[in-house]
């Protein structure tokens, strides 16, 4: 069969000739060796074609990985509308792939009439990683922009930190550092590394220093895209050098996380729902969670189920759900509390079971054991976490609740202060404000009690916030800023205060003295 047929299947065409794929008339846009795999898959429909055999006929002049046929086959698998169904390409595992779509074979009508197309000119691509399923990044080493060869490996040492650091996160893939070094000293585009590598993002960095002090600046980069995801400068005294790289690294690494997964959230967002695979699914259920709405939160929920049944073996939405029952007990009053407590037992129980590296499924657990009243369970979850991964926001705000009830109320400060420097400006950091309010009012510190609740209730104002802020308006004889904050609709909906006595809350006569103050009479 030569190159003058046309391939129908299922509303698409495949000319031969003019090596293009059409959907109902509409060109396809695909790369030339996605279309070079479909071309040689049609010829044999049927039949299964090994993957040397399929990698000989694509790259005929050239030994290349298999990970370039895997990336390839997933851009036609995509563009064909497969979602991962195989309804088109199936894999045989070990053998090959087959086109088993049924097809029918026609002689393109200008064929014979046509002249023999021009061969462009040989021109050498990219090698090409395959891609990752979860969030992806490369940390390329940093300049140095102060011609000081000390300053060289005072940036490695610190790149291969944020590295190591980074790698702490189990739901993030990061290249190992000798594939990312490979790109020392030359001038490279980032998107041209994304697709080497095979990863969405990129952080890259310079470093300018002089005797005395020392100037980094890093960035992270949507690799596809080239846009900005983050940027920061650090400047900072040499005193001692180790310090100042221990300090800026953990500085990067905490920036990034949440701004990496903040741009992964709105990526997600913007993807058809068919298109998803389960981390994709599970960012979307991430992003929804984040707007503390009852639809927002059951919508959240349906994805995290959704990301289970497309790979039963991911730990990450079992996690997520977890914070779905948190957040229709505690916020929506939407499940009575046996019910959550079971489910999130259940369902972080798994995640452990799954993947008991992760600092995410002890945390899960954590709010797990806190939903039980089990507070010194919640604790002891919360340091198996942070000995995993130092840098895991969620398990110092899990840490944060946990010693608040063991009334260590100086411990909770700490751990909400550490949470707060990792993630100051992120899409939960009310979270962790919202205990700083209740820890500050609890260690008669109101004005900053004050200070918090004003921050806090900028960003959300969740009722929580409204008791603590009135509390220590009252106790600071504010009376007439409490009252106004008290004629806000809806300020007592949620948890009952009855219900909260009888939980034995810490500080709950101290929150009633001070609400007592303020003129509150319920």
């Amino acid at each position: 069969m030569d190159q003058f047929h046309s391939f129908q299947f299922a509303g698409f065409r495949f000319s031969g000739r003019r090596r293009e794929l059409a959907c109902d008339g509409t060109v396809v846009p695909l790369g030339s060796r996605a279309l070079d795999i479909l071309g040689e898959l049609l010829r044999h429909a049927g039949q299964t074609v090994g993957k040397d055999e399929l990698m000989r006929a694509v790259w005929p002049d050239r030994v290349v990985e298999e990970g370039n046929l895997t990336v390839h086959l997933s851009a036609l698998r995509r563009a064909l509308g497969e979602n991962g169904t195989g309804r088109f390409i199936q894999t045989e595992t070990g053998r090959g792939y087959r086109f088993v779509e049924p097809v029918t074979v026609v002689a393109d009508a200008d064929a014979r009439s046509a002249p023999p197309p021009v061969p462009s000119p040989a021109r050498p691509e990219p090698a090409v990683a395959p891609r990752q399923d979860k969030p992806s990044i490369a940390a390329l080493p940093f300049d140095n922009l102060s011609g000081d060869p000390d300053q060289t490996w005072f940036a490695d040492g610190m790149v291969e930190d944020i590295i190591t650091e980074l790698s702490r996160f189990r739901s993030l893939f990061v290249v190992a550092r000798n594939s990312s070094f490979s790109y020392r000293g030359k001038r490279v585009d980032i998107r041209t590394v994304g697709a080497e590598l095979g990863v969405r993002y990129v952080l890259e960095g310079s470093v300018r220093g002089s005797k005395s002090r020392v100037r980094v600046t890093a960035q992270l980069i949507e690799a596809e895209s080239g846009g900005h995801v983050w940027a920061e400068r650090y400047d900072r005294d040499i005193s001692d050098m180790f310090a100042v790289q221990d300090e800026i690294t953990r500085a990067v690494v905490g920036a990034i996380e949440p701004a990496l997964f903040a741009a992964e959230r709105q990526r997600v967002g913007r993807l058809p729902p068919g298109s998803m695979d389960a981390w994709e699914a599970c960012h979307r259920g991430m992003w929804l969670l984040d707007r503390i709405e009852p639809a927002a939160t059951a919508a959240a929920r349906e994805w995290f189920e959704r990301a289970i049944a497309l790979d039963p073996e991911l730990a990450v939405p079992h996690a997520g759900l977890v914070i779905a029952y948190w957040h229709e007990f505690y916020y929506h009053r939407t499940r009575d509390h046996a019910d959550t407590v079971a489910r999130g037992r259940r369902h972080a129980a798994r995640a452990l079971e799954l993947d008991p590296n992760d600092a995410a499924c002890y945390t899960a657990m954590a709010w797990a054991e806190h939903l039980s009243h089990d507070h010194a369970g919640t604790v002891a979850r919360t340091d198996q976490a942070i000995a995993l991964n130092p840098n895991y926001v969620d398990a110092y705000r899990a840490r944060t609740l946990g010693l608040v009830w063991l009334e260590r109320v100086a411990d909770a400060r700490a751990a909400a202060m550490e949470a707060l420097r990792l993630d100051p400006r992120g899409s939960r950091a009310w979270i962790t404000l919202q205990g700083l309010v209740a820890i500050c009012y609890l260690s008669g510190d109101y004005e900053t009690a004050v200070e918090f609740g004003l921050k806090a209730m900028d960003v959300r104002p969740v009722e929580v916030v409204h008791r603590w802020l009135i509390a220590a308006y009252g106790q600071l004889g504010r009376v007439e800023e409490a009252q106004a904050l008290m004629r806000r609709p809806g300020l007592f909906n949620g948890m009952p205060f009855d219900e909260y006595a009888r939980s034995r809350a810490p500080g709950y006569a101290q929150l009633m003295q001070g609400l007592r103050l303020a003129g509150w009479n319920g």
